[in-house]
């Protein structure tokens, strides 16, 4: 958990959940992603030397 939601602060949060058929199907929150968060690589368990994520499409999570 970000030390900032932890500290009292908003924290930003995209999630990809994905299954191993084939096709790979996978479901995104929220669903105005556009980043590399959807990077087929990524989602597979690759991680590309460059990754830019755009967290201003990223849902807002508000600490109680």
């Amino acid at each position: 958990i970000s030390n900032k939601f932890l500290d009292g602060k908003a924290m930003k949060i995209a999630i990809v959940y994905s299954t191993a058929t084939k096709p790979i199907s996978f479901q995104i929150f929220p669903e105005k992603l556009s980043d590399d968060t959807l990077n087929m690589e990524l989602i597979i368990g690759n991680t590309p030397s460059e990754l830019k994520f755009n967290t201003e499409n990223w849902a807002t999570i508000e600490p109680y």
